[in-house]
């Protein structure tokens, strides 16, 4: 019965008037949704792939994306929920009905409602990525977004640890400019963060713990050339797009791109 909940609220005129009721409801309906057991061929091809996988299993990122997000004009950032360091399969089918749910965030659905999008048409996507503690992590545009988008240079936007904090948009990050054309590095802030997020390896998720980085580069000279030479093979893979919105991290010297997607807001 979640799917005719959801129709009935989205076609509630209390709902849409009454912002409190409103708040209350989607949170009624997110926690009943994560409660509710989850289909058990779901549940088994979950375990499928986690066996497939093998050790690299143990630590999952079970990721957000839905087909009403990143629209000309709605950047989908930050409205649905994403749950980071998951082990095993019940954890896994957990955090996938997690994800589910924040379809009914109320940030999700007031952004949606202002699109005019009808919400009995969005549909909430999952995937399953292998986690990875990183050593830095952030963002790379790959326009100048300082400077009116020119496509001259590239905007990175980079953190100590895991890059949740960066897609989020708490605290100041790490920002530089590469210039393409001259393969210069410009330092336009520095991140003075007083924690990094790490993997909490006994409890599952992620916690903070002390930056022993604080005040020094994110990225070194050559991370910062090898993340622009990643940047610039994605762009030949979407070279239809126009500036991309690409998510990376390191792990030690290693550069693994997480995503990529039109970047919304220039």
């Amino acid at each position: 019965g979640l799917r005719e909940r959801a129709r009935a609220l989205a076609a509630d005129d209390r709902v849409r008037s009454d912002p409190a009721h409103r708040r209350a409801e989607l949170a009624r309906l997110r926690a009943d949704i994560v409660d509710a057991p989850i289909d058990p061929g779901i549940e088994k091809q979950i375990a499928t792939m986690l066996a497939e996988r093998g050790p690299e299993s143990r630590r999952v990122f079970v990721r957000s994306s839905t087909n009403a997000e990143d629209l000309p004009g709605l950047n989908g950032a930050g409205l649905y929920d994403s749950v980071a360091n998951v082990q095993g399969v019940d954890e896994v089918a957990r955090a996938v009905k997690i994800v589910w749910a924040s379809v009914w965030n109320l940030r999700a659905y007031d952004e949606r409602t202002h699109f005019g999008i009808d919400h009995g048409s969005v549909y909430g996507a999952v995937l399953v990525l292998e986690g990875v503690n990183a050593s830095a992590a952030g963002v790379l545009i790959t326009a100048n977004i300082l400077d009116g988008g020119r496509t001259d240079a590239y905007t990175i936007n980079a953190k100590s640890g895991l890059g949740i904090g960066v897609v989020e948009g708490t605290n100041v990050p790490d920002q530089v400019l590469f210039d393409v054309g001259e393969g210069t590095i410009k330092v336009m802030s520095r991140s003075d963060e007083e924690t990094t997020l790490v993997f909490d390896e006994e409890n599952g998720g992620v916690k903070g713990i002390p930056n022993l980085q604080k005040g020094r580069p994110v990225l070194t000279d050559e991370q910062v050339r090898l993340l622009a030479r990643g940047a610039e093979a994605v762009t030949q893979l979407f070279a239809h797009e126009g500036p991309l919105d690409i998510e990376w991290l390191f792990d030690g010297d290693q550069l693994r791109i997480v995503q990529s997607r039109p970047y919304i807001g220039l």
